[in-house]
């Protein structure tokens, strides 16, 4: 009898990010990591899956109005989930800053 390996592998970077979630966040993000199984990069993107490098084959997928999970599609059409974040944090890194102007 074979055992089917997941194709999923979760860098040890985004543990810590699961463990500060929330249950039903946690749910959520887990929710979302297990439905990239039957990803595949020949079918057309779901709703919540943007693809954001080309030569790497980097996306990123919503999991909720916040979160977000960052993934890459290995070589050996392994999903590798490489950071999860909130949508916040990256508005706050990217916001426009006020300049401020030295006399």
């Amino acid at each position: 009898m074979k055992v089917n390996e997941s194709r999923i592998i979760i860098d040890s970077s985004v543990l810590p990010g699961l463990d500060v979630l929330s249950e039903e966040e946690r749910e959520s993000v887990l929710k979302a990591i297990d439905s990239l199984e039957k990803f595949s990069t020949e079918q057309p993107l779901d709703y919540n899956i943007k693809k954001i490098q080309e030569d790497e084959q980097l996306y990123l997928i919503q999991v909720d109005s916040s979160l977000r999970l960052i993934f890459r599609v290995t070589d050996r059409e392994k999903i590798e989930i490489l950071e999860l974040f909130r949508r916040e944090m990256i508005e706050y890194m990217f916001r426009k800053k006020p300049q401020v102007w030295n006399r």
